[in-house]
């Protein structure tokens, strides 16, 4: 989670981006994740939230993606996006974007995973690209 916030407040202070859309939802009682981190970027990189958007709604990555293609294309093809995520879940998160047609680079944050964690987490999202194919979930 915060490799990913990380990646996206480097890319917002060297200025490749000039705005994060945080997106993710929560239970019920609890704080969202995208509220999560936008307060983890004030707090840890003092960046002030007129460059933050914040929604929080969304649970799955496959909401996500289409949250920023109806939400934030709007229908205007030549908007390009920069997706972070984390290495492992890469694969997935283009072939999301690759089937929603979205104008959308994905990069990796910097977190790393020890060879046991990657393993794991590399078969689950293949699992997870595996459904996406077939039942588009």
């Amino acid at each position: 989670f915060m490799g990913r916030i990380d990646k996206g407040a480097e890319l917002l202070k060297n200025k490749v981006i000039d705005k994060i859309q945080l997106t993710g939802g929560n239970a019920p009682g609890e704080l969202s994740e995208a509220e999560a981190a936008l307060k983890y970027l004030q707090s840890m990189h003092k960046l002030s939230p007129k460059n933050i958007e914040v929604e929080n709604l969304t649970s799955t990555t496959n909401e996500q993606i289409k949250f920023v293609k109806s939400n934030l294309e709007n229908g205007d093809k030549s908007k390009k996006f920069i997706i972070i995520s984390d290495e492992f879940h890469l694969k997935r998160v283009e072939e999301m974007v690759d089937f929603y047609n979205l104008n959308a680079e994905v990069i990796s944050s910097n977190y790393k995973l020890n060879f046991q964690k990657s393993f794991y987490y590399r078969v689950r999202d293949s699992i997870g690209l595996i459904i996406f194919w077939f039942f588009g979930l």
